[in-house]
């Protein structure tokens, strides 16, 4: 009997304590998604601004047409990666931002499109966008770090393994996009 009452309390606290690991990943991997999906958000209203930003740029003719088209390109690339996860979106992103900044960089050269109220409210937004899109990055990146730290904890990683929760990718900048652009033309 005593053997049987042990033996019922120790299968008891393994199911609750099984019980807790398995919500405590499903939380933290619930926050991961929610975290991307935030990104996700502010890469569109980055797309968009930069579509706007192309409508205004393209009525000065002096402006460079390859700098603006190399945008367009990138912001393409970045939209067809939109089903991706972090590691994929995360380069074609980078992209669209070096490019970017590239793009505000060579307008100082142009002061009657720096003047332009449009291009100015614009430019602003961006920048705005960008500087949103880097606090999400780290936010989702800091999401992923917690996931990755409950999952690989006793006695988490044991329930991980059991259902199947794999690793979560961080939202990561290449070592060469991290570099300040070249604003010469």
């Amino acid at each position: 009997m005593l053997v049987a009452a042990v033996l019922l309390v120790v299968v008891v606290v393994a199911a609750v304590v099984g019980l807790r690991a398995f919500n405590r990943l499903t939380r933290a991997r619930q926050a991961v998604r929610e975290a991307w999906a935030q990104i996700d958000v502010m890469l569109a209203r980055r797309h968009r601004l930069i579509s706007d930003l192309d409508d205004v740029v393209a009525g000065y003719a002096a402006f460079e047409r390859a700098t603006l088209r190399e945008v367009i390109e990138a912001r393409d690339g970045a939209v067809a990666t939109s089903g991706a996860g972090p590691e994929v979106r995360g380069g074609a992103e980078e992209r669209v931002g070096a490019d970017v900044a590239l793009l505000l960089a060579r307008s100082e050269a142009y002061p009657d499109l720096r003047a332009d109220e449009a291009f100015a409210r614009l430019s602003r937004e961006l920048v705005a966008a960008e500087d949103d899109v880097s606090a999400a990055r780290r936010y989702y990146n800091g999401r992923v770090r917690l996931y990755h730290t409950a999952r690989e904890s006793f006695p988490s990683n044991l329930v991980a393994r059991l259902f199947g929760y794999g690793p979560a990718e961080y939202f990561q900048i290449e070592l060469e996009e991290r570099e300040v652009p070249d604003a010469a033309p």
